[in-house]
């Protein structure tokens, strides 16, 4: 599980999502969010790290997304 924040809205939004893979340069989760766009920072929390990232990629998979982030 990963919980992110997303602080680029108005009001920040917490997603919930699975974490897919991670590695020492940053991480890959799929969530039901559509708003992510490449560039924008979270803050994030997952069983290996906490911080805050930035989005580098985001995909639609059917009903959910697909995001990768770098850790900042």
């Amino acid at each position: 599980m990963v919980v992110l924040v997303a602080s680029g809205a108005r009001e920040p939004r917490q997603i919930t999502g699975a974490l897919i893979d991670a590695n020492d340069d940053g991480f890959r989760v799929r969530h039901p969010y559509e708003g992510f766009q490449p560039g924008d920072l979270v803050s994030f929390i997952h069983r290996m790290r906490e911080g805050t990232a930035r989005v580098v990629w985001h995909k639609a998979l059917g009903s959910d997304f697909e995001t990768g982030f770098s850790y900042c």
